[in-house]
């Protein structure tokens, strides 16, 4: 029997093989080759193996005979959802499009339109110079997109190094998924992995998510000085729609990006951006040496009636370093458009922002006064609720934790903030800005305005500021366990902190973007537990005193014991699982 079942599972894979072609491309092959399923006689354009590629095909490029030409390739192909096309480097080469400098206007190296089930690995495109271009393009109704571990840099709006861009006109979108169909939405795109440096991208971004694209992931990606906004996730942009009611990106991941000295010198950008977005997790990203970290707005230039990005969880990212604020939620700046959209039901819970202001440089609109945004900045927006948050600073001259654009309209309104961490080493009475009323101190803040009742002003004691080491130092640190303890909130903070530990240990979370590492003392557990995934986890002994019935998760972790008691009476669930390991370090 053992014999027959494996030659069935060989006859399966020899079918699956079978089914797949290999094919091979070169800067120095021939695309009237008879033979570009062999490595000796390859083809030269990615055009051509576009056009002939089926499902379950691997297209290796050649990245050791000098570089790849080719530009405005419009590819649409399709493979399976088994059986995927994948385009990708040859073994541990480095295939390279050279865009060649200066090209015309509006030209790009790849466009991705109407396909679906196709896999891009590896490639670097860069060294083209043009305005309103882009490097990749995702368009039309494409599904199961995934372009991995490339690399996009030297990509210019203009070939003049200081030139400043011209709003809306000057852009160069490195990579673009652009959901220009009303009817059938971009589904199931990932962008992983990839490196994008080096860019002037004048005023658009690195990644741009526009229109009608769902269920997508951007993930782990590492974008570096490219000139504006690192990340957006946009509704309500005009690029050609006709209709562009609730014409909005949703139910996105953007989790695990490094996004770093990106800097705009027409405003204010953020590392990542959610711009009229519906329904997107950012967890686990840093953002830092850019002018923001962190921003959720609505634009909605065109005043899309009932434009508002909705339902947004900004969760265990980190900011630091940024020269204006680390999180900013409905900003804004006089601008006759900022009351057109909306910020609705969001959700600011487990990050850390720390020393996000530099009182030397000047930003864009500065000339004499360098604007003090805080930590954290608040304007137009509804229903906003911010848990478990540390907002730290240690920089001289910074007075502000809490502030905003608008000076005139108050525009918060139903807001519930609580169990933060708000700390200033420069001042004891940080500035509270919340609307247009100013408050010296978290005392008045809390009194006057009914917020952050079970907040904290407390060093949050954490490892080593100087080396950007965010962690809390040990278990005195004030941030152990300060947080929400409700389940509506240990639910929203996610089940992993920004090093991927759990989450939910030992009854409560912790503050800001990590959880602590292990505890010394016994855990004795005599009591019901209130969520559905726990973790307990301790150096000591475990003791169980009561029956344990986990709706979906336990986890018990001792260094040293865990002990049931009394066995007899003792009832544990089918998701109980026990373990005697070493604890995490700290």
């Amino acid at each position: 029997m053992r014999l027959i079942f494996f030659i069935f599972l060989s006859f399966l894979n020899a079918s699956f093989v079978f089914g797949q072609t290999t094919y091979y491309l070169s800067p120095v092959g021939n695309d009237n080759s008879l033979f570009p399923n062999n490595i000796n006689t390859p083809w030269k354009s990615f055009k051509k193996a576009c056009d002939n590629a089926q499902p379950g095909d691997l297209i290796y490029f050649r990245g050791n005979a000098g570089v790849y030409s080719e530009k405005n390739i419009n590819c649409s192909c399709n493979g399976s959802t088994t059986s995927p096309i994948v385009f990708k480097a040859y073994n541990n080469e480095i295939p390279i499009f050279n865009g060649g400098g200066v090209t015309p206007e509006g030209s790009y190296f790849l466009s991705i339109n109407g396909s679906s089930n196709v896999r891009l690995e590896g490639l670097r495109f860069e060294n083209m110079i043009n305005k309103k271009g882009f490097a990749l393009k995702i368009t039309g109704e494409s599904t199961n997109i995934v372009l991995s571990q490339l690399s996009l840099e030297n990509l210019f709006f203009s070939p003049i190094a200081n030139d400043t861009p011209n709003v809306f006109s000057d852009t160069f979108n490195p990579l673009v998924v652009f959901g220009n169909s009303l009817n059938s939405p971009i589904t199931g795109i990932e962008i992983s992995n990839c490196e994008i440096k080096n860019c002037r991208t004048g005023q658009s971004e690195a990644i741009s998510v526009v229109g009608n694209v769902q269920n997508y992931s951007i993930v782990g990606n590492h974008i570096n000085n490219t000139g504006n906004i690192g990340i957006v996730a946009v509704g309500y942009y005009n690029w050609g729609i006709p209709n562009l009611e609730n014409f909005q990106t949703s139910n996105g991941l953007i989790k695990g990006n490094l996004v770093e000295y990106c800097k705009s010198k027409k405003a204010l950008a953020a590392g990542i951006y959610i711009d009229g977005a519906r329904d997107v997790i950012v967890e686990g990203n840093t953002c830092r040496y850019g002018q923001r970290g962190f921003a959720v707005n609505c634009e909605n230039h065109l005043s899309v009636n009932g434009a508002a990005a909705i339902g947004n969880i900004i969760r265990n990212n980190q900011a630091y370093g940024n020269s204006r604020g680390g999180f900013s939620i409905g900003a804004c700046k006089g601008q006759a458009w900022c009351t057109n959209g909306n910020v609705i039901n969001t959700t600011l819970i487990n990050n850390t922002s720390v020393n996000n202001w530099d009182p030397i440089v000047f930003e864009p609109g500065e000339t004499s006064v360098h604007q003090d945004f805080g930590e954290l900045t608040l304007d137009k927006s509804e229903n906003t609720n911010i848990r478990n948050n540390i907002f730290f600073s240690s920089i001289d001259s910074r007075y502000k934790l809490l502030g905003s654009y608008q000076l005139q309209i108050p525009f918060v309104s139903n807001l519930s903030s609580d169990w933060n961490i708000w700390f200033n080493s420069f001042t004891p009475l940080s500035v509270f800005q919340l609307n247009n009323d100013f408050k010296n101190g978290l005392g008045l803040f809390k009194q006057d305005f009914n917020q952050d009742p079970n907040s904290v002003d407390s060093n949050p004691n954490f490892k080593n500021v100087l080396n950007n080491d965010y962690q809390l130092n040990n278990l005195q640190s004030v941030g152990i366990g300060l947080s929400d303890p409700s389940i509506t909130f240990v639910e929203l903070a996610g089940a992993k902190d920004f090093n991927n530990r759990d989450r939910l240990v030992n009854q409560k979370i912790d503050a800001g973007a990590f959880e602590y590492g292990c505890v010394s003392n016994d855990l004795n557990l005599n009591a019901p537990l209130q969520y559905s995934n726990q973790t307990f986890q301790t150096k000591g002994t475990i003791n169980l005193q009561n029956s344990i019935l986990a709706p979906n998760r336990l986890i018990l972790n001792s260094e040293k014991a865990i002990i049931l008691e009394p066995t007899s009476n003792l009832t544990l669930g089918s998701n109980v699982l026990i373990e005697v390991r070493v604890c995490p370090d700290n």
